[in-house]
């Protein structure tokens, strides 16, 4: 089946991920709140222009056409997990098909180890019943691990198991952009390697039959 998509992701390189993983299917795409209620509600004069069949959202993202301030040189998005009322949001308007997808664990921010609460006894994702849809909430644990590609595309080898020039390749990060405590220390030079976000492993999971 090809399936109608949103996906709801405000990291260039997790969208990057999403049209790669989901070419095959019709993708919608865009980067905040805001963006996601007008596709899946209508913008309040007009109806929504399409009818999606799966929503595959970040937790964290700006709110969006709202998120604005009266002194534009001190403006910064607001980045909060959004991606929990959205979820509400959509089944509310009958999309079947529901994911929050988190690039992130329960060690790195409270709102997405909120998630631990949504699994099952094992630590499984579960697929919870809401309006008639199916919700399901997905930490960085919960997928296959995939890394991201300087092309935008994605791969399942680990690039620490690669010669280092094999890395090139690879979307890195300086570890100082996470730590940035580590300036001056040995550690300051190395390289962080993020995975990507598993879109396809979540609407794999979400959709097969129980």
């Amino acid at each position: 089946m090809v399936y109608n998509v949103l996906v709801v992701e405000d990291d260039l390189r997790h969208q990057a991920n999403a049209h790669h993983q989901l070419k095959d299917l019709n993708l919608v795409v865009v980067g905040d709140y805001d963006a996601a209620t007008k596709e899946i509600v209508g913008n309040g004069l007009s109806l929504p222009q399409r009818k999606f069949d799966v929503l595959l959202t970040g937790l964290l993202m700006p709110l969006g056409h709202h998120d604005i301030i009266h002194d534009l040189e001190k403006w910064e998005p607001i980045i909060k997990a959004y991606g929990y009322p959205l979820a509400f949001v959509a089944a509310a308007h009958h999309i079947p098909y529901i994911a929050v997808v988190s690039d992130l664990d329960h060690h790195q921010d409270p709102m997405s180890s909120a998630m631990d609460l949504f699994k099952t006894r094992d630590g499984l994702p579960r697929r919870i019943p809401t309006n008639g849809s199916l919700v399901m909430f997905f930490d960085i644990r919960d997928l296959p691990d995939i890394y991201s590609l300087q092309d935008g595309t994605t791969t399942d080898i680990c690039p620490y198991h690669l010669e280092e020039e094999k890395r090139d390749q690879y979307f890195a990060f300086s570890v100082l952009e996470l730590h940035p405590e580590l300036e001056g220390t040995p550690a300051q030079d190395k390289m962080f390697y993020r995975q990507a976000k598993n879109w396809k492993a979540a609407l794999e999971m979400l959709v097969e039959q129980v």
